[in-house]
């Protein structure tokens, strides 16, 4: 199979597709009415999505002599669509948004990407950058009280906070799998101060991961002291910033575990965590709404699959059409069930654990992991354009895969044609 490598000819073209996927599309909602995240999109943003989508599969997706593939994949996302079209004849459609899931999900299970390592090699560096102005960008507006978030949390061009993390998030696991990280320091620095005022506490604990796993990567004993210390670093950037929202957020996620555990007494007394919202937690009984939000989201899911196991684990929860929530995987379960859902995301993310991208297996496993956690804490593979980043390492690997089956199989038909010419 010749795989074509884009990049040498696409290569403006590639730079300007990764500019206006992560730059130009959500900085209009300083200028429209916007509340927590509500707003209506103009006709100029969405024509915009729907270029940039369609440049992105002509530049990195090869649609000649291509048909489909029955394979679990895509018998699973099938299914799921089916399970939809069923349950809209009888509710209410109450969710559009999945409907960005499918329509971008599809192309790459039918076709083949044309990608390479060096056909995305532009991709992360160009990435980093965007964050860096848009990091300072945000500091400018949260400096002059314009935020449009009440949290005053950094978005960058992502429009909503634990989207902004997430990238972060990959780019920082990009940097810690370059070989002279030294000289990114400041630059990964940064990016965790972005990510701490991206006000996610989700965020947080993913960059924490993923740097005990950049130390658990290392095998020499220098190394592992270069982990460690970038990894202290990086807990004097995060601690001190944690302050407002997001420690109200910490201490309600601490407070409601130890009303189960009764393990955290000495964190809930922590000053440096959170000095001026403490008191009301424990005193009122008040937690953020999105902690306390997100575990009602799973209660609900269990308390459906308590009444309709069956039910629940084939078809999702009856009596809604769509569970949006503010996790992948209950939005999915609730929506056309356990099964379809564990199936889906699990050879969504499974593949990282097993490839390398850039020939860095912690890179690749990293990645694996911030969708791991994602997937149970945000809605992500909805949102634009999240997607695009799981569309592009996926590709790196499904690429890398086909070349090592491509080459397992030249060698067996080589090995019997060796034998039969012994024979």
């Amino acid at each position: 199979m010749n795989i074509i490598d884009p990049y040498k000819k696409w290569r403006t073209a590639t730079s300007i597709l990764v500019i206006t996927f992560f730059c130009l599309h959500y900085y209009y909602l300083y200028f429209v009415t916007f509340h927590e995240g509500v707003t209506r999109t103009p006709f100029f943003a969405t024509a915009l999505k729907i270029l940039t989508t369609s440049a992105f599969y002509v530049i990195f997706f090869d649609f000649k002599n291509k048909h489909p593939k029955f394979t679990t994949i895509n018998i699973a996302i099938l299914m799921a669509i089916l399970i939809l079209l069923i349950k809209a004849i009888f509710l209410p459609i109450n969710d559009m948004v999945f409907v960005n899931f499918f329509v971008l999900l599809l192309p790459y299970f039918l076709f083949q990407p044309k990608i390479k390592d060096t056909a995305a090699s532009a991709f992360f560096p160009t990435l980093i950058f965007i964050l860096v102005v848009q990091i300072a960008v945000d500091f400018i507006i949260k400096s002059a009280n314009y935020s449009i978030w009440d949290n005053k949390a950094f978005i960058g061009g992502f429009g909503n906070p634990s989207t902004f993390g997430l990238i972060c998030n990959i780019a920082i696991a990009y940097l810690l799998s370059r070989k002279k990280i030294l000289y990114y320091l400041p630059i990964i620095f940064l990016i965790e101060y972005g990510i701490c005022q991206s006000k996610s506490l989700a965020s947080i604990g993913v960059l924490i991961i993923i740097h005990l796993l950049y130390i658990w990567n290392q095998d020499k004993a220098l190394s592992m002291l270069k982990a460690v210390s970038i990894f202290l670093a990086s807990l004097f950037v995060v601690f001190n910033n944690i302050e407002g929202h997001l420690s109200y957020k910490a201490c309600s996620a601490i407070y409601m575990a130890n009303q189960k555990l009764a393990i955290f007494d000495n964190l809930l007394s922590a000053t440096w965590i959170c000095p001026e919202k403490i008191s009301n937690i424990i005193d009122v009984g008040t937690t953020s709404a999105s902690v306390s939000g997100r575990i009602a989201m799973y209660k609900n899911l269990w308390h459906g699959f308590s009444l309709a196991p069956a039910t629940t684990f084939f078809i999702g929860l009856t009596n809604i059409f769509y569970n949006a929530a503010d996790s992948q995987f209950v939005t999915f379960a609730g929506s056309f069930g356990i099964l379809l859902c564990c199936t889906i995301l699990c050879h969504m993310i499974k593949p990282y654990f097993h490839g390398s991208i850039y020939k860095s297996q912690l890179l690749s496993r990293s990645i694996g992991i911030i969708l791991i956690c994602y997937t149970l804490s945000n809605r992500i593979f909805e949102y634009y354009p999240v997607f695009f980043i799981f569309l592009i390492t996926f590709s790196l690997l499904k690429t890398k895969n086909s070349q090592r089956e491509n080459q397992t199989i030249d060698n067996q038909v080589k090995n019997k044609y060796i034998s039969k010419i012994h024979f």
